[in-house]
């Protein structure tokens, strides 16, 4: 006589991640024009937080957004954004910061700040700080308490910077001399020491045709 055997109880963590890839597999094929190396960099990020009980460091992720590509970024992230709390079978929304017109880097700095504390204590798990580059460069530094790999709050968190860049970049460096120059108010090392914290997972987003993404 056969007998079967039980079959193995998925672990939390284990739901969570194949919810969010059952989730991404309709995000990448309703994006069919980013490259693999695009959604590798994707998922690499988020599942080094879903998968673990206790996260080293947040999952950070710079969308490079060149003319002619704003409105795939935007409607990609909210549905990155989407995957990711259905991943947590929650409905709550994405958080959402860009500059706030003629505010001062330090008014820019507290509420950037405020947004996003309040934000991931309430257990919200997606931030997106749209147009990174039109920051105050010391609203900016900011980000350290959010992107350290050793001090970060929240660990669990998944952030998304979009950075508009003037013409067609391909390349890392190009954007990282861009962020530089718009952010020339910081000293080198200052410069240098939030460049490592927020660009360690960089991808360069295509335009895609259908224009009717985000009403999915």
């Amino acid at each position: 006589m056969w007998f079967r055997e039980p079959s193995k109880s998925l672990s939390r963590r284990e739901k969570i991640s194949n919810r969010f890839e059952t989730s991404m597999k309709t995000v990448m094929t309703d994006f069919g024009s980013q490259n693999p190396r695009f959604w590798k960099a994707i998922k690499a990020a988020s599942n080094a937080v879903l998968k673990t009980k206790e996260p080293n460091r947040p999952a950070i992720t710079m969308i490079v957004v060149s003319p002619g590509s704003e409105q795939t970024a935007n409607c990609l992230v909210k549905h990155l954004g989407n995957s990711i709390h259905r991943a947590y079978q929650s409905s709550a929304p994405t958080i959402v910061f860009s500059q706030p017109e003629n505010s001062t880097p330090e008014e820019s700095k507290l509420l950037l700040d405020e947004r996003l504390e309040s934000a991931f204590a309430a257990g919200i798990r997606v931030g997106w700080i749209q147009r990174l580059e039109q920051l105050h460069g010391e609203a900016a530094m900011m980000l350290h308490s959010y992107c350290d790999n050793e001090f970060a709050n929240y660990k669990d968190a998944h952030l998304y910077f979009t950075v508009h860049v003037p013409e067609s970049m391909a390349e890392e460096d190009e954007v990282e001399a861009f962020l530089a120059a718009q952010w020339s108010s910081l000293a080198i090392d200052q410069f240098s020491a939030l460049w490592s914290r927020i660009s360690n997972n960089m991808v360069f987003v295509q335009p895609e045709n259908d224009t009717s993404l985000c009403q999915k």
